[in-house]
């Protein structure tokens, strides 16, 4: 329930004006000890605030009067009208439009003051002040984010700051907050370029703290939290140093996993196993030393680009996927065990596709398409819809925001509600869509329904923004992927669509043809938007004589290198050799010491 609060006036002063030039601001608040807000006005003229209102998450103040002078604040003290973890201020004018805002704590980029300290304005962003200045023009430091060290891990009340400059920094006098305890840092140590130290802190951090890092002038460089996660392990940036600024679990890119204080973070887990493959997942690419046990326990130490691909048959797996694994073990996937660091991943592998979603250590595995070396999506496995043809390039002068559209087919043999139907994050609007009818979804404001007789049309809340040069696109039943697909620069010409004909997307026809299908004549060729290369000399003689030095070791009778002789022969002659095959081979050749 909202309640009417009384306030404590600072400014008494009173003149009736009209409309401000500029809009009133929230200059600067406290919210534990005894709160109070200040607003400024910016104006070189009194404005009354008759009709204003400042509201929060669960209380409301109406102004029924009051002036706030030119060049000058106003201060209310309420009671209770603040929430001490996290809150949303808004003020609002006497047209009840919102004029200002500012979130704090876990709701919001604001750092949480401590009892009788403030959060203030400076330079367009918001800082703590310790030693406020109610009533008077702000004297805070700046912010400076990224600038200087980094929380990297936080453990129980251990934290682990991070130096991801490049110079030496020396901790002592920075200090931390959680918005109800200050603590200082003694220590006169220095943390070299990448590297880390372990400070034994005495917060007790809860769900809703957000943790505020402020170096020795005062400056906030660094802020995480977790709130809405229920932390099990120890709260880490992966990779070491990420920059990234938040205040809960969705904006901070934290990951849970067991503790490693005093060392850099990462870890290596599976993240996606199918009918001929395994793929293990590390978010920092590295030298890796891990072991993995199927029939038979094996140990590697290896790079790894974030993805290993180990197949149980590699001839299979090509012709899937059309690259080759990093590794082949002709075993059974029936389980799986990969050790890292001491820790431990395991899975019964019992289903067609599993993944990780997204791809962290604490993620439940889901079904799903296969998807190697991708980041994992949710697909759903018998899609009611599908993508039929995009418009992303229409011909000029037509503007693309009023010509770009999206074609989907109900290859189901049901009606199809559009209800949870989403384009990214905006949501798609429009009628059932027939069994075995086409749709085609456009910006809101589109011109498209206007000019072509179109039965299913369904419109985007905002603007599809297609960009010419290449993008992704996804149609989404909530979270779950329906359909995808990627197009490129070239992909088609301008004024042409993309049209998907027995699988394979191809350039279409001028204009397009949206909402319907056309009859497409046989050709024996036809442009693809596969991208597929030139015969790269240089690399494939680097190949053969790279084979050619490896006949006379011992390297000559594994089957790796077998492997490789015999698939790079068999691609040369009459073949186009795909620059991404003959990178691959390399890359296969160079890590053949791992059979050694």
């Amino acid at each position: 329930m909202k309640r009417i609060l009384l306030i404590t006036l600072l400014v008494c002063s009173f003149v009736e004006l009209g409309a401000s030039e500029e809009n009133i601001r929230i200059n600067e608040f406290c919210i534990k000890g005894r709160e109070w807000i200040e607003l400024y006005n910016p104006n070189p003229f009194d404005v009354s605030l008759n009709g204003y209102s400042i509201e929060t998450k669960e209380d409301l103040f109406e102004f029924t009067g009051g002036t706030i002078p030119a060049d000058g604040f106003y201060i209310f003290e309420p009671s209770g009208f603040l929430d001490n973890d996290g809150d949303i201020i808004t003020l609002r004018d006497n047209t009840n439009s919102t004029i200002d805002m500012v979130s704090y704590g876990y709701e919001g980029y604001a750092p949480t003051p401590p009892s009788h300290k403030s959060c203030a304005f400076i330079n367009e962003e918001w800082n703590l002040d310790l030693t406020p200045t109610k009533g008077e023009e702000n004297d805070v430091a700046n912010v400076s984010l990224g600038s200087s060290l980094m929380i990297n891990e936080i453990y129980e009340k251990t934290i682990e700051f991070y130096n991801p400059q490049e110079i030496p920094i020396n901790i002592k006098d920075f200090f931390i907050t959680d918005g109800d305890k200050i603590d200082t840092i003694d220590l006169n140590s220095t943390i070299y370029p990448h590297d880390v130290l372990v400070f034994e802190s005495t917060i007790t951090f809860t769900e809703k703290d957000v943790l505020y890092l402020f170096d020795n002038l005062g400056r906030l460089i660094d802020m995480i939290g977790y709130y809405s996660h229920d932390l099990d392990e120890s709260l880490q940036r992966i990779p070491d140093g990420d920059p990234t600024f938040g205040y809960s679990w969705e904006t901070s890119n934290l990951y849970d996993i067991p503790e490693s204080l005093g060392s850099l973070n990462d870890f290596f887990i599976i993240s996606e196993v199918y009918k001929n493959f395994i793929e293990l997942y590390t978010p920092i690419p590295r030298e890796v030393s891990f072991s993995i046990t199927l029939e038979t326990k094996r140990e590697f130490t290896l790079y790894v680009d974030r993805f290993l691909i180990i197949s149980n048959n590699d001839r299979s797996f090509f012709r899937e996927f059309r690259f080759h694994s990093d590794i082949v073990i002709n075993e059974s996937f029936n389980e799986i065990t990969i050790e890292f660091k001491g820790m431990e991943d395991h899975l019964i592998y019992d289903h067609e596709t599993l993944a990780r979603i997204p791809i962290k250590p604490n993620s439940d595995f889901k079904e799903t398409k296969p998807t190697p070396k991708e980041y994992n999506r949710l697909y759903s496995l018998d899609p009611p819809l599908v993508i039929t043809e995009v418009m992303y390039n229409p011909k000029k002068p037509q503007l693309d925001k009023y010509y770009e559209w999206i074609e989907i087919y109900n290859r189901s043999e049901l009606p199809y509600d559009p209800e949870n139907l989403y384009f990214e994050n905006k949501k798609i609007n429009g009628d059932l869509i027939p069994p075995g009818e086409y749709a085609v979804i456009a910006d809101s404001d589109t011109h498209l329904f206007d000019e072509i007789d179109i039965k299913n049309k369904l419109k985007l809340d905002g603007n599809l923004s297609l960009s010419n040069s290449g993008d992704y696109i996804a149609i989404m039943e909530g979270d779950i992927i329906l359909d995808d697909m990627t197009y490129h620069k070239n992909s088609s010409k301008e004024g042409f669509s993309l049209e998907k004909i027995n699988g394979l997307w191809r350039k279409g026809r001028f204009g397009g043809t949206p909402g319907y299908a056309i009859e497409i004549e046989e050709r024996e060729y036809y442009d693809t938007i596969l991208c597929i290369f030139r015969n790269n000399d240089e690399l494939e003689k680097e190949i053969a004589e790279k084979i050619a030095e490896l006949e006379s070791t011992s390297l000559s009778n594994s089957e790796e290198f077998l492997s490789i002789k015999n698939e790079f022969e068999s691609f040369k002659g009459g073949f186009i050799i795909k620059n991404r095959f003959l990178k691959d081979l390399k890359r296969r050749l160079d890590s053949l010491k791992i059979y050694e």
